[in-house]
């Protein structure tokens, strides 16, 4: 095998490499057990119960942008808007921090939200 032929080898298996270690760092970790429970109880109307999970779920990780994101959405869902762009503000920060691209544009999007909502006023 010439020269050439194992330059290309060496970038196939390069290539596949940073390809399967691309992948890995996509794969976004699960929520934890707290914030699955609080998000069905958030669902059911029980947004204290809900929040108080995502609290202990943030207080336990405080790096944890899911329990952050659903403190935020439960203080959005009582209509308390300055609150919940804090949290949003911070879930999309710790997104950010973990690379979790997809939970920092879905906390960004809820900012844009709260930010058209205030311009109104």
């Amino acid at each position: 095998m010439n020269k050439k032929g194992l330059i290309i080898i060496a970038l196939l298996v390069f290539g596949l490499c940073t390809s399967s270690i691309a992948q890995e760092t996509k794969k976004q970790k699960e929520p934890s057990e707290k914030v699955k429970k609080g998000i069905e109880l958030l669902y059911t109307g029980k947004r204290e119960q809900a929040r108080e999970l995502f609290k202990g779920a943030f207080a336990s990780d405080p790096g944890d942008g899911d329990a952050c994101f659903y403190i935020g959405l439960s203080y959005y869902d009582e209509n308390k808007l300055i609150t919940a762009k804090e949290y949003f503000i911070k879930a999309k920060n710790l997104y950010k921090a973990r690379g979790n691209e997809e939970g920092a544009k879905r906390a960004q999007d809820f900012i844009n939200i709260l930010s058209c909502e205030s311009a109104k006023y």
